[in-house]
């Protein structure tokens, strides 16, 4: 069997030769010289011992604190103190199919369009005063329609304004700019909507226009025909007057010719002797006179009632005139009326497409910017509790290197 190196065969105990055959025994080798004797390896950890070495080396472990606790105070006495700036925005409505909303995006969207930090395009840089652009991150809860955008900055004021500058240049883009290819799409329908409709409510100008003046015109026609044919009777009126009153004079002056003859016949039948042929005369005039009268007062009596008849109709037809005027003024009343109940209906889908343009936008805010009421970077709490956790472990560690260079160097030594 080869040796072991370093073996010095002078230095192993020698023993009996036997010619039997012994028990194999395992070998017991000398160490090399130098060397300490080989003992078996104790696996086991001595509680006791840890802390009685840390107990006596408890110094290095309160420097290592301190020393850590100090590097954490100079951090945080140096660090600017940062403020959270926040942002609630949801994917806002690109389009509408049928009157109904459509959302282009999807909170996924623009959680992706933030990590891939294409807000950077968008950043308002004349905020930053030559400054670098802060880290913007998003926070979106699992199905929640809604995304919150955050950033850190030492000024909440400026904080707020570069997120609101910011929200301010997506919008403009994606909506001004036709950034975005569904809502222009959608601003284009519209715009060819409003622009019908406003072509409807100019037409409608000029349909009632016209409508209103025919049917005024038909009605002045009549309200002219209707003056002619009051003139008229008017005219026969005056003429079926005259008429009466020359009946009424012949009238008068029969009966009175009438009376005159009657006083003549009674003087002749007075007389003595009477004279038969004068009063036959006389008898056979008045005869003929009242029947001369009685035919001129039913002339007068016919007269009369024609005049009735012209004086109604006459009214008929001035009470038709005035509800011919009184329909003119209704009508221009009704139609106007209806003219602006039109336009105004017209308006009214003219200012719901607007605001529907309004709304297109690829962002909603619900709500913010809002900022922390206090910093929350650095968090001094976290930053010396490691601190103090940190210097603790490296005390430790360098509490037991200490104590294991100690025993090598007491091994060299003793073994010297």
């Amino acid at each position: 069997m080869a040796k072991p190196h370093g073996d010095d065969q002078s230095l192993s105990p020698k023993e009996p030769q036997s010619p039997q055959k012994e028990a194999v025994t395992a070998p017991y080798f000398l160490p090399p010289y130098g060397y300490a004797p080989y003992e078996p390896y104790d696996d086991e950890v001595d509680f006791w011992e840890l802390l009685d070495t840390l107990r006596r080396r408890k110094w290095i472990v309160i420097l290592c604190v301190l020393m850590s606790v100090a590097a954490a105070t100079a951090y945080l006495l140096t660090t600017t103190p940062q403020y959270q700036i926040s942002i609630q925005v949801r994917p806002g409505i690109t389009g509408y199919k049928e009157n109904t909303p459509v959302r282009g995006w999807t909170p996924d969207d623009f959680e992706s369009w933030v990590k891939n930090q294409h807000y950077l395009s968008f950043f308002p840089r004349e905020l930053l005063d030559g400054k670098d652009i802060p880290r913007i991150t998003s926070n979106k809860l699992r199905g929640a329609n809604f995304i919150s955008l955050s950033l850190f900055h030492p000024d909440p004021g400026v904080g707020k304004a570069i997120l609101e500058r910011l929200f301010r240049n997506v919008i403009d883009y994606y909506v001004n700019q036709g950034g975005d290819r569904q809502i222009r799409s959608t601003q284009t329908e519209i715009n060819k909507k409003i622009q019908e409709l406003q072509d409807q409510k100019d037409r409608l100008d000029k349909i009632v226009s016209q409508e209103l003046e025919l049917s005024i015109k038909e009605r002045k026609e009549l309200i002219q025909l209707h003056t002619h044919n009051i003139q008229k009777l008017r005219e026969k009126r005056d003429t079926e007057i005259d008429t009466l009153q020359q009946l009424e004079e012949q009238a008068q002056r029969l009966l009175t010719n009438t009376s005159d003859l009657i006083k003549l016949r009674d003087k002749v039948i007075a007389k003595v002797p009477v004279n038969d042929i004068s009063l036959l005369l006389y008898t056979n005039t008045v005869q003929q006179d009242l029947y001369y009268v009685s035919q001129l007062q039913e002339s007068i009596a016919d007269v009369k009632k024609s005049i009735l008849e012209t004086e109604g109709k006459e009214k008929e037809i001035i009470k038709a005139v005035q509800d011919a005027q009184r329909e003119i003024t209704s009508i221009e009343i009704k139609i106007r009326e209806d003219l602006y109940l039109q336009k105004q209906a017209i308006d009214r889908q003219i200012e719901s497409l607007r605001e529907q343009m309004a709304s297109l936008t690829p962002l909603e805010k619900l709500s913010g910017p809002d900022a922390t009421e206090k910093p929350v970077k650095p968090k001094k709490l976290l930053v010396m509790t490691l601190a103090i956790l940190m210097g603790g472990f490296v005390g430790i560690f360098m509490a037991f290197l200490s104590r294991a260079y100690a025993r090598q160097n007491e091994t060299s030594v003793s073994q010297g």
